[in-house]
Formats: C-alpha cells, structure tokens, sequence
C-alpha cells in the first residue's frame, strides 16, 4: 500500500500544470467507522460478532486520477483510475478478495477506464460499477453504505454483479431529461467461479440496456441485464453439466423530492435457465433534511422461490423471504466532510442467512437467524 500511495504521489508532482488547469484531478475520500454487527455465521449457527474500526462504512475508501482532454469539434477524451485502500489497516471482511483492498479488487481495479465523448454520446471501455448497482445505490436512502445499505439484501449484491470488468459502455447525449445506455462485457465478474464438471468451462459474457429521466424533483429509471455461461451449480444444464444457462434480471427505480423529504424505491427481479421461479429484491424508503443533516430510513426485502430445485443462483439451500429495517443520520461539518450513524436489524426466515454488512463489509448469517448492525464514523472527501 506505501508503494501504491507513493506512486499516487509521484503522479501528482508529475501532473501539477494539468491540476492546475482543471484538466486532471486527483481525488479521494477517507472513510472510517465504529462499527458493531452481530448474528455473522457460516450459514448456520452457532453466530457471533464483529466490534471494528472499518474503513469504507458509507462509501469505499478510494483515491484515484481522472481527467479530461478537449479534442475540438465537440469532442474529448475521458478517464478514470481509482484505487481502494484500507484506511483502518483492514476489514474483517468475509467476501473480499485476497489483496481486495477494502473492497476494490487490486491496485486501480475499483474502476478504471477511458471514454470518447462526442455530441453523439459517449463510448467507453474498462472496467466500472454495473448500470442495475449504480441505479440500487441512487433509490436508497442510506447510497449502499452504512449498516442501513441495501445492498445488504440486494440481488446484484447478492450475485457479485456489482462491477463489470472488460466492458464496453456507449450512453447516449441527454435529451429532455432521457438518457440511455447499452453494455457488454467480455467478463463481467469474478462470480464464474470453477467448475464443478470438466464441461462446465464455457466462457462467460454479459449484456445490458437501461434508460434514466429526470424532470425537476422526479427521477425514474430502468435497466436490464443478461449474463451467459457463469460457472455456478444453479447454471448447469442438469443433463450434462454444461455451464449454458442465462441469468437475467431486471429493475425499476423512482424518486420525488418534495419540499420536507425525499421518497424513492427500488424493486428487481431475477431469475435463471433450469430454476423455476424467480429471485426478488425490493427497497422503499426516505431522507429527510434536517438542519445541516439528514435522516435516513428504509425497508428492504429480499425473496427466493426456485420451485422443485430449492435453491438460489448461487446454488445454495437458501431459499424464503429476509426483512431489514434501518434508520440513520449524517450531519455535515463542512462541504467534505460529515459524520454518520446508523442501525439496522435484518429479519430472517427459517431459510435465509442474511447479515449486515455495510459498504465495504458483507458478511453471511446463520439460517433463521437475525443480524443487527450500528455504526458512528467520519467521512472525508478531497
């Protein structure tokens, strides 16, 4: 991490006319919060807690470069490399990647690409967050962090959808408050875990649309994703175990600021090639000004039903219906700078395994069991 921070560094002395012509800009946020979860299990019990200081509880630690270069005519080139780092040394983090730097991926891996951006629109390529995560942390309340996140329940969460890698991006110019988008992606997540047969090994890829309209204090948007070929029990033709199922999911989201609050929910739904049923994941909640504040609270829930095979995509036994409920604050010091709170329970059925988690952490319950989760910490962003 020295070497990665001193490398930032040396970039910055390197870039210093192009930082003082606006046209790179280096950039950051340090995030570090006091953090209590309980109900954290394997899946099953016994469960037990984790008392930290985390980084990244309301949104990542990062520090990254971006950039824009006028070409005339209309057109300009665009990029941006970023970096997590653990600012509280690290995270007992159950799903983060070796070397995951709380929780990116490795050095520049938590977004990184380049874009020509012309009157046409926009194309794009390398790795960023998927249109369907971008859209769950716009209609919640609490931006996917906190112990209020929820991406807690989620199904792009849930499936390991929230980054696309290899990806191909073009987003249309804006138009009377529309914007569209279309992507592809030559490997769109780690979740194409090994195979458990020695056919299973097809190549995965992903595709998606979306479109978004703003109109004063409404806000409206949809997408749509498809991802082929993931390596997972749930995806294996029965038959032969050939990984050539499809998971497809979609999501609709709205908000309305009024002139005391804001309201806005989210509902998406998934399903799978060789599962019946379908997996559902829903939020509705509000923040409401107050002061130099805001209060933040929602209702999240997550439902599995996979019919005669009884399991999720991810091929586990979990199945069922899980509730979380969530209240938190943020007060701002400064333009850059707040502070936060929050509480949240997750409710279990008698064959989930939800927990809390927060923007970086994301832990696993025990089946039947809740998860509560509180958190005070301080954000600072440059």
């Amino acid at each position: 991490m020295k070497k990665t921070l001193l490398a930032l560094a040396t970039l910055g002395a390197c870039t210093g006319s192009a930082l003082a012509a606006g046209d790179v800009q280096l950039y950051g946020v340090i995030d570090l919060g006091v953090t209590h979860i309980d109900g954290i299990g394997n899946g099953s019990g016994p469960t037990h807690s984790v008392s930290q200081l985390s980084s990244g509880v309301q949104s990542p630690s990062v520090i990254g470069v971006k950039g824009v270069e006028p070409l005339g005519g209309g057109l300009a080139t665009i990029f941006d490399i970023e970096s997590g780092f653990c600012a509280s040394g690290t995270n007992q983090n159950t799903k983060a990647p070796a070397g995951g730097y709380c929780v990116g991926g490795g050095f520049m891996q938590s977004r990184t690409w380049a874009a020509l951006k012309g009157p046409w629109g926009t194309i794009a390529g390398g790795r960023d967050m998927t249109r369907m995560y971008k859209n769950e942390v716009r209609f919640d309340p609490f931006g996917g962090g906190t112990t209020g996140a929820y991406t807690n329940l989620s199904i792009i969460n849930q499936y390991g959808l929230s980054r696309l890698s290899q990806g191909v991006v073009y987003i249309s110019p804006e138009a009377h408050g529309l914007v569209g988008s279309v992507s592809y992606s030559f490997a769109p997540s780690a979740t194409a875990v090994p195979g458990t047969t020695p056919s299973s090994s097809r190549v995965s890829r992903s595709m998606g649309a979306s479109a978004s309209y703003v109109d004063g204090p409404l806000a409206l948007a949809v997408a749509y994703a498809a991802v082929t070929n993931l390596r997972l029990p749930a995806m294996l033709d029965p038959a032969n175990g050939v990984n050539d199922g499809t998971l497809s999911g979609w999501q609709i989201g709205a908000s309305y600021r009024f002139p005391v609050a804001t309201l806005s929910a989210l509902y998406e739904q998934a399903k799978a090639d060789y599962n019946a049923g379908s997996a559902r994941s829903m939020v509705v909640g509000v923040r409401v000004p107050v002061g130099a504040g805001t209060v933040m609270a929602s209702v999240a829930e997550a439902r599995t039903d996979y019919g005669m095979r009884s399991i999720n995509l991810l091929g586990t036994a979990m199945y069922g219906t899980a509730k979380q409920y969530a209240i938190g604050y943020s007060y701002s010091l400064s333009r850059q700078t707040n502070l936060y709170a929050s509480y949240a329970r997750i409710s279990n059925g008698p064959d989930t395994n939800f927990a809390i988690g927060s923007a970086t952490d994301a832990f696993v319950g025990a089946m039947g069991q809740g998860s509560a989760g509180m958190t005070v910490g301080l954000r600072h962003s440059f």
